[in-house]
């Protein structure tokens, strides 16, 4: 039996904002037809990953991987047209 391919996966994904690490070689995989929640304290960096596998931000390092292939989008459209999109979270809304 061949191993599954996730349908996202991220490894070792970094961030900085001005010289400030959000997030530190991040590694994480979601199965397809999975539903994975992403919990944490504010600031921890859950937005931050979202906003890099929706192409609005590029990491500072690692790769990410879309159903196999690399994915590395330069912009919200490219992910959409690769199948990516969220909803951002906006608390104003509420």
């Amino acid at each position: 039996m061949t191993p599954a391919v996730p349908a996202v996966l991220f490894e070792g994904i970094s961030k900085s904002f001005f010289g400030v690490p959000v997030l530190r070689r991040i590694t994480l995989s979601a199965g397809e037809g999975r539903v994975l929640g992403l919990i944490g304290e504010n600031g921890a960096g859950k937005s931050t990953l979202m906003n890099i596998l929706g192409g609005v931000i590029p990491p500072d390092e690692g790769r990410m991987r879309v159903a196999g292939p690399d994915y590395a989008p330069r912009d919200p459209l490219e992910a959409t047209r690769k199948g990516v999109a969220f909803i951002h979270q906006e608390l104003n809304l509420f």
